[in-house]
This record gives structure tokens, sequence and C-alpha cells, in this order.
């Protein structure tokens, strides 16, 4: 963070969490916060803001905890914490302050949570120095002492008794018991500005440093044991000694084996010091002065660059421990000082280490980055505004050096590396027209003497073929080296070019001698891009005549197509001939917003990432993954919580295909996203954003896990690969090949994984191709939304079946199918639950030669498949036990529309030779399909229809070939076939058993037996086994049969079933059936039409069961009106409060249908309980209750 101030660490007991406490003013540069870090998180967190805090105090209580912390907030109050800096509150009645301009804070060690002093900046007649008391649950703040009024407070520290305060006339000392008043130590300090002091532990020694005495800023040091300051000498360092000559900002002296020895780190405008001090009393002497700016003990110290050094503090478990910590802020960052000695001879420093640990904080602005990525280490080289050159793998981040130490305003504005271990980075100051280029040949560990040039440079760039580079800024110049940057010899200039914002070298070592310019118009020039072709420069700005601003160039070494990010989008260009090349702008689809960055793949020529310029408000990098065709927004993870605007990309330079971001907020890690190719160990996508941009293959052995929540993006009509079921379109291919492979994504009800076209706008059906099982592959997903694809889920053709299980997943808008398997079922059942389907093409779900007697069931169940021409296809055999069967159960399966579709249940035998499948069919509602209901060809007679509503479905409500199942109610509940031209038409050996069956309102026929040249004798209900069935119709058609046996004379027993109002007769039967007995009342009431809870309700407004009930997670509610008009039904909870309105329009007459998800009027699932719907038109009202069960 900016300002890295008010640094304090608290110790407390080692382990449990307790060893630890940390704590940070830092800010941002605009606003300022306060940070905590406990060992138990080892990490920052942050609390909220503090616009004017400047100070921060903690110490150890009595119990060994580090928890207790005061903070200043200047001008404002004292604030508080009790918990290491999870939450802070102000001190009760500070805010009454009379001088409230505080500088510092000091709390008393032994009452951490009830003592604390702050120091002021003077004010006239106002004392500088307050004490706070909190007693009897209230704080007391009164001022300390009479006499210390007016002047400045720089420091305070509280030991044994005695209050010290270092001022800006001298030092100060204040003791209740032994010096009531303050008293002035006086001598040399009389009148100077003491800036720090600090005491050893808890040992009345002290450090102090002052401002400047006698021409220099000097380092004092007290070894008084009972009074502060009594005896005293100044430190000299250095050889030959001399005063210590740097403004201290901040001491922090740590004991050593009881005084013995001492570590005092001096923290200062100029730096950080070490003074290793032997001794601790008047016989002290220095053995080690360590400037870290300049000693060639330590080259890793970040302060020869990274200076002022604006706070130090630290901890160590105990006097005698080998290590301390100390932890050190500068204007820029935070670090962490390990400082480790001797077991055995604790007075020698074996090591000193420096660890980056701004990790949670306000981090570091990133200006320029490069990543030269080479076997093992990742490496990552970084610029600053200030010219501070850090250098990280992800771990950790240690500043390397400083463009211009000489000048350490100039802004660091380019650095690039190669894969040799080559650096350039530049730093220039625009406003003088001056920049410096520097050199390092490890991957940037060591640098050369910076190289001076005079005139702003912008870009560099090494060329990756041979020892030349470039540079170039606010000129119509490059400057060029033949020796990678160490020095620059020629000056090339550039015709009608004003500014050079990149430089690109050609990647393609056969065009070694070609590197391109991207610049800016600026007072008149208009040249925006040239290449320089070995002999002269050729300009390239055909197709660039409204761009303002070229920002940066990229080009894949294996491809001739050179890419420019602009003010106005990304262009592209092919530039194998330079005399005739041509810009095309490629993001017309996302607007043409200023892009101030790209990048390309340098394994994937296909691959570009381009940013979004900082000047924009939302920080947007979008990806292309099929050579610029279509972009896809990707905000990646953090980057985008945090809000982070990229100024610079930077592409792996080799084998790891991976990008860093550089941002105002620090460097961002970007994995590999674009996926394709084959895979042969496990793989875990997610969370954020996978595209795809060829053919995914898991190889046998492999799972490829997605984590939730994750989008994965199939760039449309796109496979570079082009194998695979369709080469043309990608495709996850899950191949076991004798053994398992494994797709798993699994989501939440909260956190989906989606599975999409890359498309921003104007999706279509088919723009990829789906997920492939082939040989041994299996499928596990949950609360995943699969769309515009081929197929959703497709089982490729082959011999060895694959594992299924699919819950609570969405299918919309398939070319072909939502799912399509082929032989499924290998090890364990194939499940399709709780999912929707919609607008799926020709199947919802289609299982084909579903064939193999040793595989298990198939259960599809509490699916809602909607607008596909067939709702559920199936063809397969069973087995000769009846142990294998197809299960269709509480699935709502629907057209929105009559008139279109074929069947919405279709379930066929696939080998002849074979058994036949056992089909239950339970429970579902299949409605509006043109051609019929269900259709059974060659079923086993053990099959079952249970509790089924089929209406609205053309032809017929149930068609039978070769079948004879059991149509037979459930618990009461019948099957319902209605509103077709025939409710059920048995075919060629169509015999079913059929009981308590509702077939009624069907324009034709209820039951039409037609056995062609076959036999069919259905079972409607027999003397000893009554059939309960009801039928009716209450606007017969002049040629409408009940039931019609059109087949040879043969007759049908249909005893004991219900007729309608009137005594059937051959207009209503026809043909050899036996119907006598027949009921005389309806056995099935109620449930197609239920009389009215009002009586003043006519008995033909009428609202239905809903279906299924209980239900999860969708359920049907049907309802008929007699007349047209304004109709509501909601939902209530039994607290009668809303749910949600599911209609509320004006209808026509007729019988409607609404599905209910289960979710409220916010989209949220409700839960499990009994709800009422209510019906309501006009004066009319009917309400019903149905359970949900989650």
């Amino acid at each position: 963070p900016y300002w890295a101030r008010g640094i304090d660490v608290a110790c407390g007991a080692a382990g449990g969490g307790q060893a630890w406490y940390r704590y940070l003013i830092g800010s941002d540069g605009i606003s300022k916060k306060l940070f905590g870090w406990r060992e138990s998180d080892a990490n920052w967190f942050v609390w909220d803001l503090l616009p004017t805090a400047n100070r921060m105090i903690s110490y150890r209580d009595p119990d060994g905890n580090g928890e207790k912390a005061f903070c200043t907030n200047y001008n404002d109050r004292v604030w508080q914490t009790s918990n290491g800096g999870w939450s802070w509150a102000p001190v009760p009645n500070s805010e009454l302050i009379p001088n409230k301009q505080f500088a510092t804070v000091e709390i008393d060690k032994y009452q951490p949570g009830s003592r604390c002093f702050v120091g002021c900046s003077g004010m006239e007649n106002e004392a500088s120095v307050y004490e706070g008391i909190l007693s009897g649950g209230s704080w007391d703040w009164n001022p300390v002492g009479d006499s210390l009024t007016g002047l400045d407070v720089n420091d305070l520290e509280y030991n044994e008794n005695w209050l010290v305060a270092a001022t800006n006339d001298g030092i100060w000392r204040y003791n209740p018991w032994l010096a009531p008043e303050w008293d002035s130590v006086g001598g040399i300090f009389n009148g100077k500005d003491i800036l720090a002091i600090d005491p050893i532990e808890h040992h009345n020694p002290m450090w102090a440093a002052s401002g400047i005495i006698d021409d220099s800023c000097r380092l004092y040091y007290s070894w008084s044991v009972d009074t502060p300051w009594e005896e005293y000498a100044e430190v000299r360092v250095g050889n030959p000694a001399g005063p210590f000559n740097r403004e201290a900002n901040d001491i922090a002296a740590i004991l050593i084996y009881s005084a013995s020895y001492q570590s005092v780190y001096i923290a200062t405008q100029e730096g950080l010091y070490l003074l290793d001090v032997v001794g601790g009393g008047e016989d002290y002497w220095v053995r080690t002065y360590i400037d870290f700016q300049a000693s060639e003990d330590y080259p890793d110290a970040p302060f020869r660059y990274d200076f002022p050094v604006l706070s130090v503090d630290y901890y160590q478990e105990s006097d005698e421990a080998s290590t301390r910590y100390i932890l050190v802020g500068t204007a820029h960052n935070v670090y962490l000082i390990t400082e480790t000695r001797e077991d055995e001879d604790p007075h020698e420093i074996v090591s000193i280490t420096f660890t980056d640990i701004t990790e949670g904080t306000f981090p570091d602005s990133v200006t320029s980055l490069t990543y030269p990525r080479y076997t093992p280490d990742e490496i990552v080289l970084t610029h600053s505004p200030r010219g501070l050159i850090k250098k990280g793998d992800f771990e950790s981040w240690q500043v390397k050096a400083i463009s211009n130490s000489q000048h350490p305003t100039y802004t660091g504005t380019d650095i690039v590396a190669d894969i040799s271990g080559h650096v350039l980075a530049a730093s220039s100051d625009e406003e003088n027209g001056a920049a410096v280029t520097i050199f390092s040949s490890d991957f940037g560990e060591t640098w050369e003497d910076p190289d001076q040039l005079q005139r702003s440079i912008r870009a560099v760039e090494l060329n990756p073929h041979n020892y030349m580079a470039y540079a170039g800024g606010y000129a119509n110049l490059i400057y060029t080296s033949t020796d990678d940057g160490r020095t620059w010899s020629d000056q090339i200039i550039i015709d009608r070019l004003a500014c050079v914002n990149d430089i690109l070298a050609d990647p393609d070592p056969d065009r070694e001698d070609i590197f391109y310019i991207a610049g800016s118009i600026i007072d008149g020039a208009t040249v925006k891009v040239s290449a320089w072709n070995g002999s002269n420069w050729i300009h390239l700005d055909n197709g660039l005549a409204n761009v303002t601003h070229v920002n940066q160039l990229c080009k894949n070494a294996s491809d001739n197509a050179l890419y420019a990010a602009t003010d106005i989008g990304v262009f592209k260009a092919d530039v194998s001939d330079l005399g005739i090349t041509s810009w095309v702008r490629k993001t017309d689809d996302i607007g043409n917003p200023d892009f101030g960055s790209i990048v390309i793949d340098t394994e994937d020529l296909y691959v570009l990432f381009a940013s979004i310029s900082p000047d924009y408000p939302d920080p947007i990098i979008y990806v292309s993954a099929d050579s610029g065709r279509s972009w896809i927004e990707y905000v990646a993870g953090q980057l985008g919580e945090d809000g982070a605007s990229a100024s610079k990309l930077s592409y792996a330079q080799r084998l790891f295909p991976a990008i860093v971001a550089g941002t105002d907020k620090g460097v961002y890690f970007l994995p590999d996203v674009v996926k394709s190719g084959q895979y042969y160990s496990d793989q875990s996508w997610g969370p954020g954003k996978v595209i795809i941009n060829g053919d995914i293959q898991a190889e046998r052995g492999v799972t490829l896990e997605i984590v939730k929540p994750c989008t994965v993006c199939f760039v449309y009509n796109f496979d570079y690969r082009h194998v695979g079921a369709d080469p043309y379109r990608s495709e996850i291919i899950v191949f076991g090949e004798y053994i398992e492979a494994v797709l798993r994504a699994l989501g939440t009800e909260q956190e989906h994984i989606v599975f999409t076209s890359s498309r921003n706008i104007g999706q279509q059906m088919g723009d990829w191709f789906g997920i492939v099982i082939c040989a041994y592959g299996s499928v596990d997903l949950s609360y995943c939304d699969l769309e515009y694809a081929k197929e959703g889920i497709y089982g490729y053709y082959s011999s060895s079946p694959s594992n299924i299980q699919i819950s609570s997943c969405s299918f919309n808008d398939m070319e072909t199918a939502g799912i399509d398997l082929h032989r499924p079922s290998f090890c364990t059942s194939t499940g399709i639950k709780d999912s929707e389907f919609l607008n799926c093409g020709s199947y919802g779900i289609r299982v084909r030669r579903d064939d193999l007697p040793a595989y298990p069931s198939i259960e599809i169940k509490g699916n809602q498949i909607t607008d596909c021409d067939y709702g559920i296809w199936y063809s397969g055999n069973g087995n000769e036990s009846g142990s294998k069967q197809i299960s269709i159960c509480e699935n709502i399966i629907r057209r929105t529309t009559q008139g279109q579709g074929n069947y919405g249940l279709y379930v066929t035998k696939y080998d002849p030779s074979g058994y036949s499948p056992i089909a239950n069919i339970e429970s579902d509602s299949i409605n509006y399909f043109q051609q019929g209901g269900i259709y059974l060809n060659s079923v086993s007679s053990s099959s079952i229809l249970m509790a089924n509503k089929v209406k609205h479905n053309g032809s017929y409500g149930l068609y039978l070939s070769n079948s004879s199942p059991d149509v037979i109610s459930d618990e009461g509940i019948p099957n319902v076939f209605t509103w077709s031209v025939a409710g059920i038409y048995c075919g060629t050996n169509g015999c079913p058993y059929v009981r308590s069956t509702k077939i009624k309102e069907n324009s034709i026929y209820g039951v039409l037996i037609d056995p062609g040249a076959g036999v069919c004798v259905p079972d409607f209900g027999t003397i000893n086994d009554e059939g309960g069935n009801s039928f009716y119709c209450s606007f017969a058609d002049p040629f409408y049969d009940d039931m019609e046996n059109a087949g040879p004379i043969v007759c049908v027993y249909a005893i004991g079933n219900w007729w309608g109002e009137v005594t059937p007769d051959a207009r209503q039967i026809d043909g050899n059936i036996y119907y006598f007995p027949w009921l005389t009342r309806d056995p099935l009431p109620g449930y197609e039409k239920r009389a009215s809870t009002y009586a003043d309700i006519p008995d033909d407004f009428n609202l239905q069961q809903n279906f299924p009930n209980p239900f999860n997670p969708n359920t049907e509610i049907s309802f008929y009106l007699p007349e047209q008009g304004f109709t509501d039904l909601k939902i209530y909870n039994l607290a009668g409060q809303l749910v949600k309105k599911l209609i509320s329009k004006d209808l026509e007459a007729g019988e409607h249908t609404v599905v209910w998800d289960g979710k409220n009027a916010e989209g949220d699932n409700v839960s499990s309980g009994i709800y009422f719907y209510i019906l309501s038109t006009g004066n009319k009202k009917i309400a019903k209750k149905m359970t949900l069960i989650r």
C-alpha cells in the first residue's frame, strides 16, 4: 500500500494462533484503511475507511495475547480494537480531547486495554499529551501534566512508569510519582527537533534520533536505568565514525540475550539501517553498521530502491530466540525482515532475508510487466510509476532495481524480456523529455548502470532472433541498439510519426529484420503503424483512417496476422506482403471500445487477450480464441472483484499458456482459460470462465472436473483441431477406452455451471456440438445449464456403454437433442432427473440401442420437457429376469402450441430377437403433441402405465403396437387420456389391461381397436374384474364412439365402466364389445371436472388438482374458463403470504395449463410444505392446496 504508516506488531503467547498480531495503516493514494494480520490466518485483512488515521500502537496483554491496539485518527478521535483488528470502535470521550492534532499514540503495556496516551502537534494554550484511563466502564481523558503545551510531540514511549516525549523542543519526561510535572532533559537536545525514540524492551535504556543538531541528523543512546536520558551519548557510525546523518521516521530497538546485544533498526527518509550493538550499558559499541541501501552483503534489500522507510516494528518469542521478525513499511510496500542469529553464539548474525508481504493490502500500481517464463521458475518482472522493478514468482516479490536512482521521480514506462534472460526497462521524465534504460542479463537478478537518453521513452523491445533492441517515445525517431540495449547507437527517423506507444519485433525467425511501430496522432502527424523491413520504413495505415491511438501490437511467430489494440477497437492485418497490407476491424460485436493492451498466445495462434484502456470505468479483459473473429468478455476472479484496471498484459513466452495483467492494484495471474486438445492426466477447471476453441478429449483414466461457479464458452462454429463427432464444431469428448474417463460438473442451486456459445448476442442452436460420451465414458452433472449446442449430451456409437447421471440441469435451444444417448448404463444405472429441456429440436431425451441385457435400468424422472419434436424417445431391450427396466416418471412433457411435434413419449424395442423392454411410465403429464401423447411398440407385457395425464395430443393419447401394458391407477389416481382424436389406439397385437382410467373429451374415439392383420384383445373389464374406467364426451361428434372394435369378430370385454350421463347405445359403442353391466355413476369423479366449493359458481368454472402432487421440482395446474375474462392464478403459503403470481391477464375461454417451478417471485426456491393456489375471474374464485417436497 501507499503510505504504509502506523506499523505495529503485538506478540502473544506462542501457539494457538496467538503468536503474532500485526497492524498497519495503509492507503491506495486516495483513502486510508486499517489492516490487521494474525498468525492463524497468515494474511492481511482490511477494516473500513479511517480517512485521517496516522499512528498505531499495540501490545501483548497480561494474558499473553496481542489482540489490543489503539489508532489515532487525526482531528477526529482515538479508535480501539480488542479482537486483533477485525473491528474497530471509537474510544469513548476521546472526541472531547481539546487538541486532536494527533501525531503519535502510546499504550501502558501493563494495562494495554485500559490506559492510553496520545501526543499531538502543538496548539497554543493546549496540552500536547493526553492520557485516557478506563475506569468504571467509562473513559476519562486528561492532559498529562500542566507544563507541556504548545509543543509538537513526534513520538511517545511509556517505560517503567516514565512517559518520555520526543518533541520539537528536545526530550521531555514525566513520572507521576517522581516527576509530577514535565521535565526537559535539556542539554544538547534543548530546542532541537527529536524525531523518534524507542526503549529496549522493558528496560529504561533508550534510543533517540534527532533532526538537525550541529548541521547533522544525529543518533543517541541513553543507558540510564532509574531516570531516562539522565546519561546518554551520541552514536557514531561508519568508518571513520561520524554522525548518523539520516532523517529518522521510526526506531525499533531489539533486546538480545538480556541486553548483551541489540539489533537497532532505524527507518529513515533515505532507507533502512541496522546497528548491531554489543553491550547494553555505558560500554556499548556498534560492532556492525549495515546500510541496506548500499551493502554488498544484502543485494536483495529492497530499500536501496524503495524509500523512504516510514515505520518499523518487531516481534520475537523471547530475547533468547535465534530468530526475530521485523515489519517495515515504506511509501509503497510492506516488508517482513527475518533476522537469524546463531543459537550457540547469538551475537553473530547468520542471515537477513526480505519478503514483500503486501498480499491483502493495497498493492503497488504496475505500468508495465513481462513474463519470460522458463522452466523451472515462473518469473514475472514489473515496472511501477516510480521506476521500481520487481521480480516475482507468484509466491513472493522482491524489488530488484530502480530505473534511475538519481531521479526517483521518473515513471517506469516499459519492460521487456526474452527467454534467454535478457531484460530491458525504461523510465521517463516526460515533463523534461528525458529517459533512462537499464539492462539485466540474468532475468532481473542484477542490473547494469542505466543509460541516459535525451528523449522520453515509452516503449522498448528486444529482438528475439539477434542482439538488436529498439526504443521510442514522444518523438519521430527510434533508438536502436546492437547489444540488447546496453548501449544505444543509431537513431532512425520516421516521417509523419509523433509518438511511439509500442514496438514489436516480428517473432517469425524468417523475418528477423522486421519490426513494427505503433503510434498516435499528435500535432498533425498521421502515421499510426509502420514497419521497418530491414532497409526502409513502410507505413501501414490502410484501414486505420478513424484511429487516433494504436496502443499495442502483437503477432504470432507461425502466422502472418498482425493485431493492433486501438482507441476504437482491435484491428487485424495480413503482413505477409507489407506493400499491400490493409487493416480490418474485428470487434464490432462488442462495440469497439478503447483497448489499451493486446497479447497473443505464443503456442496457439488463435488466442488473443485484449484489455480495456485504464481510462475506462469498468475493468474488462476480452478473449478471442478464433484469431479475432469473436470476443468473449473475461473478468477473472480477484481482478474483477477488486475492480483493477489493466495497464499492460503479458503472455508467457513459452511452454506455459497463461498471462499476467499489470494493473493499478498490482499483478494478477490469469490462468490458461482457453482449452483444447487431449488430456492424459486429471484436470480441474474453474471457478470463473473457460473458453474452448477445439475439441477437448479426456482420455482413459482421466477425470475432468469443473468447479462451480463456472461458465464454459464454446467458440461458435469453430474447431481448429477438426476432429471428433463434428470436425467444424467444438465438443468435450469423454473417452474411456476400457478404463473409465469422467466428466464431473457439480454445481449448486446458488452457483451453476454453464455450457454455452461464445456469441455475445444472437446465439444460435448448434453453435457448438455438445458433450460427447465414448467408450467407458462417464458424465456426472448437477445444476448445470447447457444451451445452443447441436446435442447437449451425445452418446457416440460404441460397443462399450457409459455412465450417465444428470440432475437439476437445464438443456435449452439445442439443434437436435437435449440428451442423445447410445448404449448407456455401464456399471451403474443411468439417471436423468429434475432437469429442464426447452426447445431442443428433435428430441428432449433420446436413448438409442439400450440393448445389453446385463446392464442396469434407466430412470428418467421429474423432468420438464418443452417444445421438442419428441419429448422422450427410447429404443432398447430388456432381459430374461425382468430386472432391466426403463422408468419414466413424474415428467412434464409438453408443447406450448398445438399442431406441432410427434410424440411426447416414444418407446420401442431395438433388437427384434431380444427381450422386449419393460417400461414403467408413471405420473407423467404429456400435452399438445401433434401425433400423439404416448407411443409404445413391442414393449413387454410387464410394462405399467400409472397416474399419467395425457391431454391435447393430436391423433392419439396412447398408441399401442405389439404392446400389452397394464394401464392402471396409482393409489386412486387414474391415467387420463383426453382431448385427442383417439384417447387410446390399440393397433396390431395391442392388448392392454386397462383399469381405473379416465378417457374423456376425445373428438372421434375414446378407444379405437384396430388390429389390422394381427390380433387385438384388450381388457377393459370383466365380470370378475370390473374396469372402473370412465368414458365421457360432452360434445360428441355424430361419428363419435366411446369405444370401437374395428377388428375381426373377437369380443372385447369392457364390463363395469361408466359411459357418461346417458345409457350407452350403438352410437357410443361400436363393434363386438361386451359392456354389460355398466356403471351408473362416474367412478373417477373430480380428476378432470370438480364441483366448485362455492354454491353460486357454475359447474363449468373449474380448477383441477395440480399434477403431480406432492411434487418436486415442478407441477402442472390446469383450469377451465367458460368464457373470456381477466384471470388471476396466485400461490400463497400457509401464513397467507403471496408467494408468486402465475397468471394475471385476460384469457380466452377454454382449458388452460400453467407450470409452477417451486420458486417465488424473486426466483428463489421455496421450502417444502403446503401451499394454496387460488384461481379467480370476475366474482368467481376457487382455492386448492398442494404439497412441495424438497
